[in-house]
């Protein structure tokens, strides 16, 4: 199966839910990204639809993104299961580190989820290859939340979201 190489690094997404946090100290992004600190205008730009001026809004870009890997998927019965599997894991709290979702931000954790969820489905059909959601998973190791897109997708730069400097645990 061609796809079996490609199994390490969905296990990276797996072990990052298992054994890290949402929020961690902050590292650096190798590409290009607006960052935002205001979480109110995070969920703002996450969850409002587009305005007609607008071309796409955020959860069509991510809508459209994983409808390509998706049907990759549909023809293959290895990888229908494999992705039941998966999704079994990423929507299951268990399979978190029980710290992974501060309380403060809880009403993103179906967001970062299904963003999470679908990084690993990325990674089973197109390995660690560039690709949008293997730019998601870069933020969210990096410690930040993805929550938009600043230009005309898919010129611009992601916008991120991070705590600010007072935020504990």
């Amino acid at each position: 199966m061609i796809y079996e190489d490609n199994m390490l690094f969905v296990r990276r997404v797996v072990d990052f839910i298992s054994n890290n946090l949402l929020f961690n100290e902050p590292t650096k992004i190798h590409f290009c990204i607006s960052v935002i600190h205001d979480f109110e205008k995070a969920k703002e730009l996450a969850w409002a639809q587009p305005s007609k001026a607008e071309n796409i809004g955020w959860q069509d870009i991510k809508s459209n993104e994983i409808s390509k890997i998706l049907s990759k998927i549909s023809y293959n019965q290895s990888l229908i299961t494999i992705e039941n599997k998966l999704y079994n894991i990423f929507f299951n709290e268990e399979n978190y580190n029980e710290a992974f979702f501060p309380l403060a931000f809880w009403d993103i954790n179906e967001e970062a989820q299904s963003d999470l969820y679908h990084c690993a489905l990325g990674r089973l059909v197109n390995g660690q290859n560039e690709s949008f959601y293997e730019d998601l998973f870069e933020v969210y190791q990096a410690g930040g939340w993805p929550c938009g897109w600043e230009g005309s997708y898919p010129k611009g730069n992601l916008i991120v979201y991070i705590p600010n400097e007072e935020f504990e645990r």
